[in-house]
């Protein structure tokens, strides 16, 4: 009887074992320009291989008659599809698939990760809660999550970066670059070039970054460090702290300004040159420089009952045009 028990026992594991273990298929696809990948919760990495040819690996510990990986070419473009039978399954999947570098990429899931790095090609993404982490790109990236993280370095091309409530962090970033968020956060370090950050409660911080640089939050704070302006450029906040550390003199217009916030702009030793404009409410707010300004003016401003003063300086040429402008909160130039 005992000895009978300690079969039933072995006979349960070894089900179990065989059951928990991985179904596997991998296959190689040539001439192939674009990757078409729709996933459901599985997981994706993609990467750059040395050869010519697409290898797609697909693990997964579903049961074979609840899942189906579909892998299928045609002409130069490769569709891999997630197919799940009715109800719900237990198990995880992940498509592990390298490529040439110049191979473009369509990428879509439910909840699935994704990660790509080293391809030179067009890259497009949407998740709903999946996260993406992106290396070394050069060429169109067109990335979109609801509440996924973005996690990103080394990227190089057109970007745009979307997310609901998911946050941004990327280190060096180059070309013309768009990134948004709803209630996310964004971190960007060691930027160039064309970008613009937006967000409507998040929080935003820039750092090394050179450019045309155009950044606004609607309540969340702006931090900017190190920063050298090769075109017009802002930092706006509608009820948040802005406050700006330049790396040089600027040689183009700016503007640093809030609403109901702090906005403050620190040349960080260097010379402050062309025309200072600083603007604060008269009662509500305050205004502070580290020289005596040449000219006050009170003024409204549209439908708003409250007098504003706008003081002004020329610190040598009257170019570039430097605004730092407040409605109730400060509105502060500092040297250092």
């Amino acid at each position: 009887m005992y000895r009978l028990r300690t079969i039933i026992i072995l006979v349960c594991l070894v089900a179990l074992i065989v059951g928990a273990q991985a179904g596997e298929i991998n296959q190689t696809f040539k001439d192939v320009k674009e990757i078409k990948i729709k996933s459901v919760s599985g997981n994706c990495i993609i990467e750059k291989g040395t050869s010519s040819e697409v290898t797609v690996v697909v693990t997964y510990t579903y049961d074979d008659e609840d899942f189906e990986a579909e892998l299928q070419q045609r002409g130069d473009r490769l569709y891999l599809t997630e197919n799940f039978g009715r109800g719900s399954f237990r198990g995880e999947s992940t498509w592990r698939v390298t490529a040439p570098e110049k191979t473009n990429v369509d990428f879509s899931t439910a909840s699935g990760n994704l990660e790509v790095s080293d391809l030179m090609s067009t890259v497009e993404a949407s998740t709903a809660s999946g996260n993406i982490r992106l290396r070394n790109l050069n060429g169109e990236t067109e990335i979109s999550t609801a509440s996924g993280e973005i996690d990103a370095a080394k990227l190089d091309g057109k970007v745009h970066i979307s997310t609901a409530s998911g946050d941004v962090a990327i280190v060096g970033l180059s070309g013309d670059s768009k990134l948004n968020t709803a209630s996310g956060r964004i971190e960007a370090s060691d930027a160039k070039g064309q970008l613009k950050l937006n967000t409507a409660s998040g929080r935003i911080r820039l750092t090394n970054a050179r450019g045309e640089l155009d950044v606004n939050t609607a309540s969340g704070d702006i931090t900017a460090d190190g920063i050298t302006l090769e075109a017009v450029s802002s930092f706006n906040a509608a009820s948040g702290d802005v406050e700006v550390t330049l790396a040089q003199t600027p040689a183009h217009d700016l503007s640093v300004s809030t609403a109901s916030g702090d906005a403050i702009l620190n040349f960080n030793n260097q010379p402050i040159k062309g025309l200072v404009k600083m603007t604060a409410k008269v009662r509500r707010g305050s205004i502070s420089a580290p020289f005596e300004f040449d000219t006050e003016d009170v003024h409204y401003r549209g439908g708003d009952d409250d007098e504003y003063v706008t003081k002004t300086a020329k610190r040598g040429n009257e170019t570039p045009v430097i605004e730092v402008s407040t409605a109730s909160g400060r509105a502060v130039l500092r040297e250092r």
